[in-house]
């Protein structure tokens, strides 16, 4: 059974993070999500506590001030109900 992770990931200074923005059960579900997050790119954004662009400790790093890129994955999940 396939599902779909949706992911935020934001680019550093020492390389990219990835972070589980939740899954949808649907392909179309996903590329809604995305889409609606890139009709809103000008909105306010939702920062993820523990990702390293919040607590860099460079002061004047550019990366601090990026907008989080949203894509989806597909996982594979098994089917317990047989």
């Amino acid at each position: 059974m396939k599902q779909f992770e949706l992911i935020t990931q934001y680019q550093h200074c020492f390389g990219k993070t990835q972070h589980s923005s939740g899954i949808v059960k649907s392909e179309l579900e996903a590329q809604e999500w995305v889409q609606q997050k890139a009709d809103n790119s000008n909105g306010p954004l939702t920062q993820i506590e523990k990702d390293p662009v919040c607590t860099c400790t460079a002061s004047f790093c550019p990366l601090k001030f990026q907008r989080p890129t949203y894509s989806y994955r597909i996982i594979e999940v098994q089917d317990n109900a047989k």
